[in-house]
């Protein structure tokens, strides 16, 4: 099998597209559908998680932040088993690979809800995230269904879905969790008294249920319009002329005549990984700090707001932590309607907006709820709006760039497995995130804890901030987006040369 590593495409580039392909709406609207299912059964758990712990664990309160970090890191560990399969075997097939995930999430979101011990509760967390593909299979298919002119576009839904699904998982699961202590006029009284956190987990369920039974009648392969474009890529190989090798290396990808070695022979995302040219490393890696930042934050955000004022918390109640964290996801709404991702996209470029994002995160957004905490004398209310906002926005455009450089760092036939491998070393920092974070948070929130002025759980943000700041600095490294008319090509060494597609970056 011919050998492949990644080059700069050379011999003339291909003129731009007249016009931006139109987005086929409704096939993407049922994406983001399927894929909103998939966020709240991640989301209605946040809010809940501490109190759940708190019921259920007999240990002392200042632990609760360790199990809350083990519960929170079940789910991304099951889907960090799994997710590389489900991306897999994607490829011959998204279709079914994404109603068996619908209907397996929901029984075991329910499952969970119904669990009155906290051994039975991590291991349906941990079931649940073992089915949930749909956030690789979703993914795969919008690659499937878009093309250099629009994809930017296409990927902002990704970004919206986070957004709402950040938002109305905590408005569930926040509100209605407790019912019988809350409604007490409620139907079912006695079911909910049981199961007090049953209610918001069987909301979510008849949602992916739904999303379901459209998804039977409505939902269209796509693998073959990936096939189809990697056969045209296979079609498109011709001469490489050696005239553009001064500025492949000036981007950063070839070395002139001094390359780096080619990638061993076979395909396949292994390849991909070991090819010392190619961005797909740098980018999972980066992913990868990204998400045990993101993931530890979301986890500890309702601990920090459950505890007492004297440990450095908040002292709110669990409707008060879900109200919060849901106000926050409208930002999701907000950045499609600015149209903030694509403007911001083409002003910096991908990698560059990521980057930005990710500063703004550890300078601003992950530093702020401690010191709200530190120097207010009741309940910050705007201050804390303001801080889970900006960390909801730096999230949407780190996902939607971090997507957009995975899809394109593979050619098409690999889509699907490109975004689940990534997606998976995301993953991997996802179910770091939680374990680490909660336990750096009850470390330091610890009276006993000679900690100074970093007690009182602020330890955690001050880690959480650095390690952020060091993970922009990484991204800035990343090799610039492809200006218009050029593209990032896989290509084979027997002198050849292959566009795919939007190229791959």
């Amino acid at each position: 099998m011919p050998e492949r590593r990644w080059s700069l495409q050379r011999g003339a580039p291909p003129p731009p597209p007249a016009s931006p392909t139109p987005l086929p709406v409704a096939k993407i609207a049922l994406l983001v559908m399927v894929l909103l299912g998939d966020i709240m059964s991640l989301t209605v758990v946040l809010p809940m998680t501490p109190f759940l712990v708190a019921r259920y664990h007999d240990g002392p309160d200042s632990t609760v932040g360790y199990y809350s970090g083990l519960l929170g890191a079940s789910y991304s560990l099951g889907q960090l088993i799994m997710n590389p399969f489900w991306g897999s075997l994607s490829d011959k097939g998204r279709r079914p690979v994404m109603l068996f995930s619908l209907v397996a999430s929901a029984f075991w979101i329910v499952a969970f809800g119904s669990s009155t011990n906290l051994h039975v509760a991590l291991f349906c967390r941990f079931a649940n995230g073992l089915c949930s593909g749909n956030v690789v299979v979703a993914k795969a298919m919008m690659a499937d269904l878009t093309d250099s002119s629009n994809e930017t576009k296409a990927f902002t839904f990704i970004g919206m879905a986070f957004g709402i699904g950040g938002m109305l998982g905590p408005l569930i699961g926040g509100p209605l969790s407790e019912p019988a202590d809350k409604y007490p006029n409620l139907p079912g009284h006695a079911l909910w008294e049981a199961r007090p956190f049953l209610l918001p987990c069987l909301i979510v369920a008849l949602y992916m249920l739904v999303d379901w039974i459209l998804a039977i009648f409505l939902l269209e392969e796509t693998v073959t319009q990936s096939r189809d474009a990697a056969a045209d890529a296979e079609a498109s190989y011709g001469t490489v002329d050696e005239s553009n090798e001064s500025q492949a290396e000036a981007l950063g990808f070839v070395d002139g005549a001094k390359a780096g070695p080619a990638a061993p022979e076979g395909g396949g995302i292994s390849q991909l990984l070991r090819d010392p040219t190619s961005p797909f490393k740098l980018v999972c890696t980066s992913f990868a700090i990204f998400s045990t930042c993101m993931s530890s934050f979301l986890e500890v955000f309702p601990i920090f707001a459950r505890a007492k004022t004297s440990e450095g918390g908040m002292g709110l109640s669990l409707t008060a932590v879900g109200l919060l964290q849901a106000g926050t996801g409208v930002s999701g709404i907000l950045v499609v309607a600015a149209g903030l991702f694509p403007m911001m996209c083409k002003r910096y470029g991908v990698p560059g907006v990521y980057a930005r994002a990710l500063v703004f995160s550890g300078l601003i957004a992950y530093a702020a709820p401690p010191i709200l905490a530190a120097f207010s004398t009741s309940t910050p209310w705007l201050g804390l709006i303001a801080a889970n906002l900006c960390v909801s926005i730096t999230n949407q455009l780190c996902f939607g760039t971090a997507n957009l450089m995975m899809k394109n760092s593979a050619p098409p036939e690999l889509a699907g497995a490109a975004i689940g491998t990534g997606s998976s070393i995301g993953l991997l920092g996802m179910a770091i995130g939680p374990i680490w974070g909660g336990s750096l948070f009850a470390y330091s929130s610890s009276p006993d804890a000679p900690l100074g002025v970093v007690g009182k759980g602020r330890l955690f943000f001050v880690v959480l901030s650095m390690l952020a700041l060091t993970n922009g600095r990484l991204a800035f490294t990343l090799p610039p987006w492809p200006a218009d008319g050029a593209t990032y090509s896989f290509r084979k060494t027997r002198r050849l040369s292959c566009s795919v597609g939007s190229g791959v970056y």
